[in-house]
């Protein structure tokens, strides 16, 4: 009797330690479940923002192949991302001829460990058309090699093309500057150095152009007197008024030419300046 008594117990005990497995297996069950749901939601999320973006988030293995591509690559770029998941980074035919080298060069130095921080690289849209982008890659190691490399491409082609815009626009006005007759010159509002002179003020001033950029007017001994040249003063941010007066400049072998002045603010470079149009009448008082 007593026997079964401790075989009863026993199997009690058993019973027991069943039971708290079995809950323990189903608390870890519940836990799992909810680890997979905040994943797959944190994912959704992930998927969402990248979708929305501009940039596109792809990855490669080590032999260059395409293992996953957001959704968002057929709006900036025209494929489907079925279309290039599996494909290398040469047959998928994304990368601009010209920038393809350095592409593969950054994605070698990734593969070995390296982080690549925004290189610009063109790519091709499906259409034809060029997308340039600032490409940044870090690498996912396991067991300490590494097996992916995660890239995200951010399209910056508005951007660059608003500042090629700019240049060419500033470069123009520049040129047309140059090609004029008159004396033009532009300083800085801060320390009164020249930051620009055509070649009607170099012919004017007797001075070169290199001896000119990054010099005042005093330093070039170009004022006659303390009211000639550059007595107007700082221009004031933000005035458009320009001003016409009549004043002396020295030339560098020391001639005085008489010349009407107009001058005013401006923006130059993301600075206050001041513009300079210069005529030179020195003839013109003479045969009178």
């Amino acid at each position: 009797m007593k026997d079964e008594n401790r075989s009863v117990g026993r199997l009690l005990e058993v019973l027991a330690e069943a039971k708290d497995l079995v809950t323990g297996f189903a608390d870890e069950a519940d836990r799992s479940r909810a680890a997979e749901a905040a994943l797959r939601e944190s994912e959704e999320r992930y998927r969402a923002h990248f979708s929305l973006a501009n940039d596109v988030m792809f990855s490669f293995d080590p032999q260059l192949t395409i293992l996953n591509v957001s959704s968002n690559v057929e709006r900036v770029l025209g494929y489907k991302p079925e279309e290039l998941t599996g494909k290398t980074m040469a047959t998928a035919n994304l990368l601009h001829a010209d920038d393809m080298q350095e592409a593969m060069d950054k994605a070698r130095h990734v593969l070995a460990g390296g982080v690549s921080l925004s290189p610009i690289i063109r790519f091709l849209t499906k259409n034809g058309d060029t997308v340039i982008a600032e490409v940044s890659g870090i690498p996912l190691s396991r067991d300490g090699k590494v097996i992916e490399v995660i890239t995200v491409a951010r399209d910056i082609t508005t951007r660059v093309n608003t500042e090629n815009s700019l240049r060419e626009g500033a470069e123009r006005y520049l040129h047309i500057l140059d090609s004029l007759p008159s004396a033009v010159c532009i300083l800085k509002a801060g320390d009164t150095r020249f930051t620009f002179a055509n070649q009607a003020f170099c012919a004017l001033s007797g001075h070169e152009i290199r001896d000119i950029i990054g010099k005042t007017p005093v330093e070039l001994k170009l004022p006659v007197g303390l009211d000639d040249f550059f007595s107007s003063g700082k221009p004031v941010a933000g005035s458009c008024q320009a001003d016409l007066r009549k004043q002396r400049l020295k030339k560098k072998d020391g001639t005085v030419a008489d010349v009407f002045v107009s001058s005013g603010p401006m923006k130059y470079a993301g600075e206050d300046c001041l513009v300079m149009v210069m005529l030179d009448v020195t003839g013109y008082k003479r045969s009178l």
